[in-house]
C-alpha cells in the first residue's frame, strides 16, 4: 500500500486517535496522575538519507515523549498524550559560537521543547482526572523559563537540578547557591535502598554525570526547603523577577570506601513540608527513572 512513503501520512496523523483514548482513561482517574517526560536518541548504522548527528556521534533522530501513569504504586502507564520527533542539523564548524544571551533567545533551541510539550499536554487534558497532574522531567529541563510558564499556569511538577543557580541574597546580604542551600543540614528522614549496577554506555561526558557503579545497599538521608530563585542575567526582562520553589536533597552520607556518593537535589512546587510529602516527591521522581526508558523502547518499537 506504499503505507510509509505516501505522503499523505504523517506520524502525527496516526498519534491523534492514541493521544485522545489516552486523554479519556485519565479522565477516569481518581488519584494522581504522573506526565513523565523524556527525550531519547535512535541512532542507525550506515548511510541512510534525512537523518542527523548524535551525541554519540552515529546518525538518527531524537524523540521526546510524554508518558501518562497511574500516580499509585501501580505507577500503570496509560499511554502518551504527546510524541515529537526531529532531526539534529549538522553544525557548521565555520559558523561563530552563539554567546550566552544568544543561546537564550534562540527560537529554534531543543531545551524550547519541554515547555511546549507540557503545554500541550495540558491541552489535550479536556476532562481533567479528579486528582492531581504532575509533571516529572530529569535535569534537561532545568530551565527558569520554564519555571516561569508552570507557575504561572498553576501546573504542579518535579524535575532534577543541574544548574548551581544564585539565590536571592539573604538578610545578611550574603550571596547564596542552590546546591549549597541545603547542604549541612540534617535529614528529617532516612531510607535504605538497593542501587543497581550501572555500566556506562555513550558518549565520555556520559561518564562524567552517570559514572559507573557496583550494586550496593545505600542508606539516604533526605531535606527540604524553600527557595528564592532570581531572573538569571541573560533571562528575558519579560519574566518574573524571582520565583519561589521547594527543593528536595537526597544524599548518602556514609558511602563505602571506593563508592561515590549519591546526591540528587529536585526541584518542584508540590508541598515539602513534612516526611511524608518530602519522601512522596522522591518517589514521583524515582518511578520516572524507572519507567521511562523501558516504556520508550515498548514506545519506539
Amino acid at each position: 500500500y506504499d503505507f510509509f512513503g505516501n505522503p499523505k501520512v504523517e506520524a502525527q496523523k496516526i498519534l491523534q486517535p492514541h493521544y485522545r483514548e489516552t486523554a479519556h482513561r485519565c479522565a477516569q482517574e481518581t488519584g494522581d496522575t504522573l506526565i513523565i517526560h523524556d527525550t531519547t536518541e535512535l541512532g542507525f548504522a550506515g548511510d541512510r538519507e534525512e537523518l542527523g548527528p548524535l551525541s554519540d556521534g552515529r546518525q538518527g533522530f531524537l524523540l521526546h515523549a510524554s508518558l501518562v501513569v497511574r500516580g499509585d504504586r501501580t505507577r500503570h502507564v496509560l499511554g502518551a498524550l504527546n510524541v515529537e520527533m526531529w532531526v539534529r542539523p549538522p553544525r557548521d564548524p565555520a559558523a561563530p559560537r552563539q554567546n550566552s544571551r544568544e543561546r537564550y533567545a534562540d527560537p529554534d533551541k531543543e531545551s524550547l521543547r519541554w515547555g511546549r510539550c507540557i503545554k500541550a499536554v495540558n491541552k489535550r487534558l479536556v476532562e481533567r482526572p479528579a486528582g492531581r497532574v504532575i509533571h516529572v522531567a530529569d535535569r534537561e529541563a532545568d530551565d527558569f523559563a520554564l519555571f516561569c510558564q508552570l507557575v504561572a499556569d498553576g501546573t504542579l511538577f518535579a524535575f532534577r537540578v543541574k544548574y548551581d543557580r544564585n539565590l536571592t541574597p539573604s538578610d545578611d546580604g550574603l550571596a547564596r547557591k542552590i546546591f549549597e542551600f541545603l547542604r549541612g543540614r540534617e535529614g528529617v528522614c532516612q531510607r535504605t535502598v538497593r542501587v543497581s549496577r550501572r555500566v556506562t554506555k555513550g558518549p565520555p561526558r556520559s561518564a562524567k554525570v552517570h559514572p559507573p557503579r557496583e550494586e550496593r545497599d545505600a542508606t539516604l538521608s533526605f531535606c527540604a526547603g524553600t527557595v528564592e530563585i532570581p531572573r538569571p542575567r541573560d533571562a528575558f526582562k519579560h519574566l518574573a523577577e524571582s520565583i519561589k520553589l521547594n527543593l528536595v536533597r537526597v544524599w548518602e552520607a556514609n558511602p563505602a570506601p571506593g563508592d561515590d556518593p549519591i546526591e540528587w537535589l529536585l526541584i518542584t512546587n508540590l508541598p515539602v513540608d513534612t516526611s511524608e510529602q518530602i519522601l512522596e516527591v522522591v518517589d514521583i521522581y524515582r518511578d520516572r527513572e524507572r519507567n521511562v526508558q523501558g516504556t520508550l523502547a515498548s514506545l519506539v518499537a
